[in-house]
Formats: C-alpha cells, sequence, structure tokens
C-alpha cells in the first residue's frame, strides 16, 4: 500500500500517467484512490468493495460527489458494461464494452452490384472543383435542454459523407443511414411517432441556409430517442391549491444504465395526441441501439424516473399564515402582495371593531353625563337670572322705602339667594367641565389603540414565508414513455448527406 500511494503521488506532482488495475478496492487505501484523476469502475462483488470504492471517490471529489446517485449506478452496473468518472467532468459516464463485432456486408443489392461493376472498371475522376466550406452548426433543439454529457451528438444537423455520384449513389447512401421498416421496440414498451413540424427551409441551419437552393431532398428519417412525459398533481385544502405541472424527458444515445441524471435531460412538454401519428411514406429507421434496445433498462428506468419524480418534485407556496393567505407560483408576487393587504385591510377592522366596542360604551355614558351636566348647567344658570332679578326688584323697593328695616332685610335675602345660585352654577360647569375632560381622554385613548391596531396589521402585510409542497406517489401519473423517433429532413449538399431536424416542440 505503502509503494503505490507513493507512485500515485509522485505521478500525480510529476505528470506521469500511471495506471493501477485491481479486483478488491479494499487492497488500495481511499487515499491513494483520491490521487486518481479518471476511474474505471466495473461491477462489484462485494458491499465492502463498493463503500471503500465511495470512500475514496467521495475523497477526491472533495465534498462534489453525490454519494447515493454514484451507489446506485455502481450496484446497476451490468456486465462488461463499465461507470467513468473523470475530474475533468461534472457527471460520471456509463459505457459498454463488447465483442469483435463483424462489420462484412450481407448479400449485394442490385444497385450495389452496379457500383461493384463501376468499381472494378474505374474512370477518370473528374477535377474537383472549390466549393465553399460548410459549417456545421447546431441549431435549436427541439426544446431548451441542459448542456447534454460529453459525446452527445448534435440532433438539429448531421452529415455523413458520400461518393459525389448520381441517383443510385445517393439512394445507396441513404440505405446506409437507416432502415425500410421501423424496429419493433422491446415488449411491454410505447412507441411514438413525432410530427414533422418544420419545413425544410425552416429546418436549415443559418450557415446551411444560402446554400439550401443547390441541395436536393433525398428523403426522411426518423432517429429513436427516449422520450418521458408525466403530469404532477398538486392538491392541498389548506393553502386553497389544486395544480397539475406536466415534466418531459428527451434523451439522446441512451445508455445501458438503468439510472439516469433525469434533470440533465428536460424538454418541452407535448400535446400526448400528436404523438401518435404515422410516419412519413418512404421514410428510412435508424435501428435501436444502446438502452433503446434494451427492455429491462427501459423498464427499470420507467420505474426510476415515475420514483425520480416524486422524490425531486415540489411546489413553493406563498403563505401569511397569520392572515390566513396562501398563493401558488401561478400568482405573481404583486398579486400575492395585494391579497396581504385586502386581507390586512379586513382584519384590522374586525379587530378594530372589537377594541372599540368599550370605548364606544364609555363614550355613550360619558356623553349622558354630558346632557345631564348641560341640562343642570343651564336650570342653575336660569334660576341665577331669576335670584338676580329678584335681587334688582328688591333693591328698588327698598330705595322706594327709604330703606326701612324691612326692606333691607328683603334684600339681603333675595342677595343670599342669588349668590346661592350662582354657587350652583359653578358647580353645574365643574361638572361639564369633568365629563367633557373624560370624554376627552376616552377619545384619546381610543385613537391610540385604533393606531396601533392599524400599525400592527400594516407590519403583518409584509411577512410570508415560502413553503414546499411535496406531491403523494398517487399523485405521479406517467403519461408517455417509450421510443419516440423523431424526423429528420435528408438533404445532400457537396458531397455529403446532411440531417436537419424536422421536429420542434410548439412555444
Amino acid at each position: 500500500k505503502t509503494v503505490m500511494l507513493r507512485m500515485l503521488k509522485q505521478a500525480r506532482a510529476f505528470g506521469v500517467g500511471l495506471l493501477l488495475a485491481t479486483q478488491n478496492p479494499v487492497d488500495v487505501d481511499y487515499r491513494a484512490l483520491s490521487n486518481a484523476g479518471t476511474w474505471f469502475i466495473g461491477k462489484l462483488a462485494t458491499e465492502q468493495d463498493k463503500d471503500r470504492l465511495l470512500d475514496g471517490l467521495a475523497s477526491a471529489a472533495q465534498g462534489g460527489l453525490d454519494r447515493r446517485t454514484y451507489d446506485q449506478m455502481i450496484s446497476a452496473l451490468g456486465k462488461r458494461v463499465f461507470l467513468l468518472r473523470n475530474v475533468h467532468n461534472a457527471y460520471p459516464l456509463l459505457f459498454r464494452t463488447r465483442w469483435a463485432m463483424n462489420y462484412l456486408a450481407g448479400p449485394l443489392t442490385r444497385m450495389q452490384i452496379g457500383a461493384l461493376n463501376a468499381l472494378a472498371n474505374p474512370q477518370p475522376a473528374p477535377e474537383e472543383t472549390s466549393a465553399p466550406e460548410l459549417e456545421e452548426t447546431q441549431v435549436p433543439e427541439e426544446a431548451d435542454l441542459p448542456e447534454a454529457p460529453a459525446g452527445t451528438p448534435p440532433a438539429a444537423m448531421m452529415a455523413t459523407t458520400v461518393a459525389p455520384a448520381g441517383a443510385a449513389a445517393r439512394q445507396e447512401a441513404v440505405l446506409e443511414l437507416g432502415l425500410e421498416t421501423r424496429p419493433e421496440v422491446p415488449n411491454g414498451l410505447a412507441a411514438y411517432i413525432f410530427p414533422l413540424t418544420m419545413t425544410l427551409a425552416e429546418a436549415a441551419p443559418r450557415p446551411l441556409a444560402p446554400l439550401l437552393p443547390q441541395a436536393q431532398a433525398v428523403g426522411l428519417l426518423y432517429r429513436p430517442v427516449l422520450f418521458a412525459q408525466a403530469h404532477i398533481a398538486f392538491y392541498n385544502r389548506k393553502y386553497n391549491l389544486n395544480l397539475v405541472r406536466q415534466w418531459a424527458v428527451l434523451v439522446r444515445d441512451l445508455p445501458v444504465s438503468e439510472v439516469l441524471p433525469w434533470e440533465q435531460f428536460a424538454a418541452e412538454v407535448v400535446d400526448p395526441r400528436v404523438v401518435v401519428a404515422e410516419p412519413r411514406p418512404g421514410a428510412r429507421f435508424a435501428p435501436l441501439e444502446g438502452g433503446l434496445a434494451d427492455g429491462r433498462v427501459l423498464r427499470s428506468l420507467r420505474t426510476h424516473f415515475g420514483e425520480w419524480l416524486y422524490r425531486n418534485s415540489q411546489l413553493m407556496v406563498r403563505q401569511n399564515e397569520t392572515l390566513g393567505v396562501a398563493a401558488g407560483p401561478d400568482v405573481a408576487e404583486a398579486d400575492f402582495r395585494q391579497m396581504c393587504a385586502s386581507a390586512t385591510q379586513a382584519r384590522a377592522a374586525e379587530e378594530s371593531g372589537k377594541a372599540m366596542l368599550p370605548f364606544e360604551r364609555k363614550l355613550d355614558t360619558l356623553r349622558k353625563q354630558q346632557a345631564k351636566a348641560e341640562d343642570a348647567l343651564s336650570a342653575s344658570e336660569q334660576r341665577l337670572a331669576d335670584r338676580r332679578s329678584d335681587e334688582s326688584m328688591a333693591q328698588a323697593k327698598a330705595v322706594i322705602g327709604l330703606f326701612s328695616k324691612e326692606r333691607r332685610r328683603a334684600v339681603q335675602g333675595k342677595q343670599r339667594l342669588t349668590e346661592k345660585a350662582r354657587v350652583e352654577v359653578e358647580k353645574s360647569r365643574q361638572a361639564l367641565s369633568k365629563v367633557q375632560q373624560e370624554m376627552a381622554g376616552v377619545e384619546q385613548e381610543r385613537r391610540r389603540a385604533l393606531a396601533e391596531i392599524q400599525q400592527r396589521w400594516a407590519g403583518e402585510a409584509a411577512r410570508y414565508e415560502e413553503v414546499a409542497l411535496t406531491p403523494f406517489k398517487k399523485d405521479v401519473q406517467m403519461e408517455l414513455f417509450g421510443v419516440a423517433w423523431l424526423p429528420y429532413h435528408l438533404v445532400q449538399l457537396e458531397g455529403r448527406i446532411h440531417q436537419l431536424a424536422g421536429w420542434q416542440a410548439a412555444s
């Protein structure tokens, strides 16, 4: 172990290539494994081997490793299937080794016999004229997909070299690109024919468009991909939520793997009614390869896709629990805030109505006391006026009677009554003033309480939180899953046959 660790560290330090192969990862310390930049992992016999390997991968990735995903992928490896982990790639790659294959052609067709005779008696090749170079540029995909894994060929335009001969050679090139009959998909799986939604002019990429008049259409080719689409229902009575979300994936060059990073293959949702069209007459079909030809892999992926949707689907809901207001993602934030403001006004009005009841009752009592005090003051003032009138008359009589002793006593009595009436008026005024002061104090308290309520609810309107809702397993329903045949225009230009994507998802 010490020698191997030293060799790996020296190789890493000085840039020397070193290959380390073992059938027993336990023999290699995980610190040594962390120095390896490229990993080729095959089927492991024991859980101990897998755990030691995952420890080394985690150490090499420095926290950026999804241990659970790697565990599932390594556990699902079959015979002659390997997992490639490269420090320069963000995701792993599954590949499959195979036995030596024999690519010798079968029986010759009539067209091939003619071409073979032409080879036996070759004619002088015509001088080649210079032609403008074509830049093979990828056109927009059918859906806005994430970046595909390394090694995925562009889907919008592909080219294959053919002999610059006549119709026979052109037809021979088309024969090499596909089959006359559509290959049968594995039992128990569906097949979908996607419609041709783009004309040849619409499908041509920008560098190829000026040369399109010189091109010649030679047919239509359907290429197989894995397409899956499901809908997830989110229903929650508490948040008054009833939404359905759809999710679709499109996988080209499907590897022989029962686990996929589905988020890497997101695609546009399609109408299930438009993917049952019949293929165009005379079209050819590319063969099923890799995982598309393995029924066990496809059935396992269907189960895994449903599980992945169940475990990774969620819907963010805004809610203000105090106000009892909630809204799903279909409601804009401005509309949600307006809902909170309306609810705040209603709650504030309701609380204010309840809080103002004691003040209103107290004010009603004080208003009655004020009315009584005003009546008492009016009566006192009237009595005072009467007493003053009586006093004036008594004084006048006393003057006429030359201030007799009886007249003077009468005047003094009237003066005492007048003074008493004046004192009563003063008391009535004080009583009225006291009631008015109490009313002003109660009114001030009422306004203060009302302002506090308004201020508290105004702050509550700005508060909300986001809650993640997850679906039940029964709420995940598969709409489409199977092999989808995508149409491609075949055009010949400058000795090459180009494949131009003929289907694009409806916007």
